[in-house]
């Protein structure tokens, strides 16, 4: 039997492509949480009648979370890309926030996130991915230097592995305080291991 060689193929509801951008599962992700968000936008998201956080509770467990379905194995995301997650993002948070696009509001969807407390799209996909970092760390048989040393055949670092060095080193910079006294991840990825096996839950805080 022949062996067909593919761009892309679906894997575990996850679409996987040869290319280093996630952008056939962006688009998939993109649907899947249209198809879940239309059918409510008007009768659930756009009723008066519920509070912003009975709203943002029912867009998180209904659509975010078909939005961001694996998106902490994605590593880089292109420009095309965040714009189709976060168009779709933005669509729900308005509806709820109650100033759709077409009414010519003058909020910028900056505005919009800060008065109903939401991230940005790009740190949303981030923080999926930190709180998998503790997860795989705190793994019998994981070790976070291990993780962060893993490199291609080229000797480069994993796509991966080059942006949760990145979250990691963003989250201290927005954070500080006693995460600068950790060091630099790569250089000191005992420090970060013990902090994220020892207190999870302060982790889990920090990430939110």
């Amino acid at each position: 039997q022949a062996l067909r060689v593919v761009p892309a193929y679906v894997h575990l509801g996850s679409t996987l492509a040869a290319d280093k951008f996630p952008n056939a599962d962006v688009q998939k992700r993109v649907s899947d949480a249209m198809q879940s968000y239309v059918p409510l936008a008007r009768s659930v998201f756009g009723n008066g009648t519920l509070s912003q956080a009975t709203l943002l509770a029912l867009a998180r467990s209904l659509v975010f979370s078909r939005l961001l379905y694996k998106a902490h194995v994605w590593s880089k995301l292109s420009a095309w890309a965040l714009r189709r997650l976060n168009g779709t993002y933005m669509r729900v948070l308005r509806r709820i926030f109650g100033c759709e696009r077409y009414k010519r509001t003058a909020l910028t969807d900056r505005q919009v996130r800060i008065a109903l407390a939401t991230p940005s799209m790009d740190c949303a996909v981030a923080q999926q991915r930190l709180r998998y970092l503790q997860q795989v760390v705190s793994s019998p048989a994981s070790s976070l230097r291990a993780l962060l040393s893993c490199t291609s055949s080229s000797g480069e670092r994993l796509p991966w592995v080059k942006t949760i060095i990145q979250d990691m080193r963003g989250i201290v910079s927005h954070h500080g305080g006693k995460l600068e006294d950790l060091g630099d991840p790569i250089e000191n990825g005992d420090n970060w291991e013990r902090f994220l096996v020892n207190y999870p839950r302060q982790w889990t805080l920090l990430v939110k």
